[in-house]
């Protein structure tokens, strides 16, 4: 096993087994891992993200041109900002292409499709069939009883929501 750090190839290293988890230098290998993925999606000019709104009562200039949020991650975590089901395509293009060189795999069984607009109704119209191909079979909406949580914390589409998940246990 060779690892490139910063165009830097030290010699190369005889991997015999995996690191057991608790480890020291386990995370920093999994982020040297991950890291590329990462980068790929944020240099990723077709993947637009999600442009946050100025506020307009903010006294300082901002850029005329900044760029979209495009994801959140911690850990082996990853929350990927889309616009459309072509953006999810363009995404699993990334993912495999991760996966072939990484071996590492994504569970789409346990991923959740958010909808940041609350709306139901998009879900039906656009994403409901590029969702199934990809084997995503959980999202949470405006319809959606409880929230559904991020990192422990909730998220809400809706004023109800936000009313039963008021006092959820972490």
């Amino acid at each position: 096993m060779v690892i490139n750090v910063n165009g830097f190839l030290p010699a190369r290293v005889a991997q015999h087994r995996g690191l057991k988890q608790g480890y020291p230098i386990s995370p920093i290998l999994f982020n040297l891992a991950f890291e590329p993925l990462l980068r790929r999606i944020l240099s990723d000019s077709v993947l637009p993200g999600f442009a946050l709104p100025s506020p307009s009562s903010l006294a300082v200039s901002t850029p005329a041109t900044t760029s979209g949020v495009k994801m959140l991650a911690y850990a082996n975590d990853i929350v990927c900002l889309l616009n459309s089901p072509w953006d999810l395509g363009r995404l699993q293009q990334h993912l495999w292409v991760y996966s072939a060189a990484s071996n590492a795999l994504v569970d789409f069984h346990i991923t959740e499709a958010i909808f940041l607009s609350g709306s139901a109704a998009i879900y039906g119209s656009l994403w409901r069939s590029a969702q199934l191909d990809h084997n995503i079979t959980s999202w949470h909406d405006a319809r959606s009883p409880s929230p559904t949580r991020y990192l422990g914390y909730p998220l809400y589409t809706s004023v109800a929501q936000r009313n039963c998940g008021a006092d959820l246990p972490s």
